[in-house]
């Protein structure tokens, strides 16, 4: 025990007993927070950090622990390890599930808007929590958000707003704007934290212009998404149109909603013969893991009202356009955010765990925020499975164990079983993912080692900002281009494939002109990949832990996509992260 100015206690320096019972103490207090999932919850934590809201119904709750909440005539049931916020006003109301963190400056950069649109922005602001502590700052987000809204319904049918104040949030979240009789759903900026709606044959997308732009209503010049007959697609059930309409966490919450969903599309895309990856399969365009559920894509807002839905784009805005920039005046900003989503998560969980593998991604983690993960006693981990010696992660084995050590950390080495058919592991998985068996085995190495209470900061997302596709030639965008990076194989050449993309294409709103000057590559990585792979992994991760993603800011991102390809592809800004000579 330490007494005034840091110096040991005369009675402890002459005990090494007491100071012996003292570390014990110490060591037990430390292993109780180092508890993994499975002696938390016992294999009964279904959909884990999940939640279900429908319109003007309570839903049934998947465990009875979960918790009841309410926002205008939406009715939510949420697990209670899964945080929230909500701010009321008249006629708007806003609710946050997950973390969701405001900027820690006003350096936002990226957005489009006259001197005029600022000031506004800045007068529907709540209190203003920049530049306070982060829990100061997360507090603030739901109040802001509501001032927000209350300016843009004042102002008629524009988002500008509450787009603008969405777009710099980083974190982890799902965001339920209610503005009148209209809720606006937004996520994170990869859409990390899915949320999934029911398809009851009621979707707008916007419909094609040539000019002008429509206006910022959701439902203004908007039509039905296309292609409504491709192969494995099932007709709307008439008792589906009957529902109230609801949003979920899962496919399969919304299933048993509805009395079950089928998987017709899934299944046509995951067996088709000619679709084959080294890195496993994932699910095209708008197919998710059960028929008539769509998700709210990255860098877009869907929008419910009475009897329609529409899936609009909100990021980038119209009028931006990205700024090329050299990585020596890009990386001070880059180095800066990263350093603060790592403190951003630090700060909000006692315990902090980090992935670490022999790629950049996570090696670069680790050098932003080193002094944050050392303050806060990071435990690192590699995961490997024993039995498939060949496998790839057997040098992340070999490198990151010793990476570790040389960072001050300690480090787990875990081992990737085969999931037993039947065990609870088993019985858990399948409950909450009944249709779709992705990495179980990899959950469950987690469910058992990982700390349940941690957040474990997965550098999901790297792609972005280096660059995921070496030939990036071909700058037309098409539905056959783009299907070839997608599948990786001959299935890349199929023309259901295509029409699935061209679909996917309206519901994005994924056209040149609206992607601000990005690559077409960039984004489709960013919003495909990362709105379909990426939060379907961070589901199966929830169930073990708290998926902490630190490269989920668009002002991290946006920095990343403004270096010269060249630069980005040679990993220029990874690399001078470890400089420690600049000079």
């Amino acid at each position: 025990m330490l007494g005034a100015g840091g110096q040991r206690s005369g009675q402890d320096a002459r005990d090494p007993e007491a100071r012996r019972l003292a570390a014990i103490r110490e060591f037990h207090r430390h292993e109780q927070q180092l508890k993994p999932a499975y002696k938390h919850w016992g294999y009964k934590n279904v959909f884990a950090k999940g939640f279900i809201g429908i319109r003007g119904v309570e839903p049934e709750l998947p465990r009875e622990r979960w918790q009841r909440l309410t926002l205008g005539d939406w009715h939510f049931a949420i697990d209670p390890e899964l945080e929230h916020r909500q701010a009321v006003g008249e006629r708007c109301a806003v609710l946050i599930l997950g973390h969701a963190f405001a900027p820690a400056t006003d350096a936002r950069g990226g957005s489009a808007g006259s001197d005029a649109d600022a000031r506004d922005r800045e007068s529907s602001r709540g209190p203003d929590a920049r530049g306070g502590t982060v829990a100061s700052r997360r507090d603030a987000v739901a109040g802001e958000l509501l001032a927000a809204a209350r300016a843009d319904l004042a102002s008629g049918s524009s988002r500008i707003r509450v787009d603008e104040l969405v777009t710099w949030l980083s974190g982890r979240f799902v965001a339920f704007v209610l503005r009148g009789d209209e809720l606006d759903v937004y996520g994170d900026p990869m859409a990390t934290r899915a949320c999934y709606y029911l398809d009851q044959g009621n979707i707008r997308v916007a419909a094609p212009v040539t000019a002008p732009a429509p206006s910022d209503g959701p439902f203004a010049h908007t039509t039905s998404i296309p292609h409504p007959n491709l192969p494995g697609s099932a007709q709307t059930p008439e008792h589906l149109r009957a529902l109230a309409p609801a949003v979920a966490s899962h496919t399969a919450l919304l299933s048993n909603y509805a009395g079950g969903l089928t998987f017709r599309e899934k299944r046509w895309a995951l067996t088709h013969p000619d679709y084959a990856d080294d890195f496993g399969r994932w699910m095209p365009g708008l197919i998710t893991a059960h028929d008539h559920v769509r998700q709210v894509s990255a860098n877009c807002r869907l929008t419910i009202a009475k009897s329609e839905a529409a899936h609009r784009r909100f990021f980038p805005p119209r009028g931006y356009r990205c700024e090329e920039q050299p990585a020596e005046t890009a990386f001070p900003i880059f180095r800066d955010e990263l350093r603060q989503q790592v403190a951003n998560w630090c700060d909000t969980h006692p315990e902090v765990s980090l992935p670490l593998t022999s790629g950049r991604d996570s090696r670069a983690i680790l050098a932003a925020g080193i002094l944050e993960l050392q303050e806060a006693g990071a435990l690192t981990f590699t995961y490997h499975p024993f039995h498939v010696p060949q496998k790839s992660t057997h040098t992340d084995l070999d490198i990151a164990g010793r990476v570790s050590a040389a960072a001050g950390l300690p480090h787990l080495v875990i081992d990737v079983r085969n999931v037993k058919r039947g065990s609870p592991m088993d019985e858990l998985y399948n409950a909450t993912f009944p249709s779709y068996r992705r990495y179980a085995n990899l959950a469950a190495a987690l469910y058992v080692n990982i700390p349940a209470k941690a957040a474990t900061l997965f550098g999901v997302g790297g792609g972005i900002i280096t660059g995921m596709y070496r030939n990036t030639d071909e700058q037309t965008l098409s539905a056959p281009l783009l299907a070839r990076k997608y599948a990786n194989s001959k299935f890349g050449d199929s023309p259901e494939l295509h029409r699935r993309l061209e679909q996917w294409f309206a519901y994005t709103e994924f056209d040149t002109e609206r992607l601000g000057g990005h690559s077409i590559y960039d984004l489709f990585h960013w919003e495909h990949r990362m709105s379909k792979w990426g939060a379907e992994g961070y589901l199966e991760y929830d169930l073990a832990t708290v998926p902490a993603p630190v490269l989920n800011s668009r002002h991290l991102l946006l920095t990343a996509l403004s270096l010269p390809e060249g630069d980005r592809k040679a990993k220029r800004l990874y690399e001078l992260l470890e400089i420690t000579d600049p000079e």
